[in-house]
């Protein structure tokens, strides 16, 4: 048990601080209407393609089954 300590020692010792840390005074505040823009749009979009996909199976039946 005590080797296992002692070889990860060795490795935090390896390791160095590359830079200070950055941090902001004001915390980084979500773009709301970015989000809902985006959301909209990819819902109209996958909306969209799922009535066209939805329609070309239904269509692909009624041709199996008249001919």
């Amino acid at each position: 048990n005590f080797e296992k300590l002692n070889i990860a020692n060795k490795r935090a010792m390896n390791s160095k601080v590359i830079g200070d840390i950055i941090a902001n005074d004001y915390p980084i505040k979500p773009k709301k209407s970015l989000i809902i823009i985006v959301s909209f749009v990819t819902g109209v979009v996958l909306s969209i393609f799922i009535v066209l996909l939805y329609n070309f199976f239904r269509e692909e039946k009624i041709k199996k089954t008249e001919g």
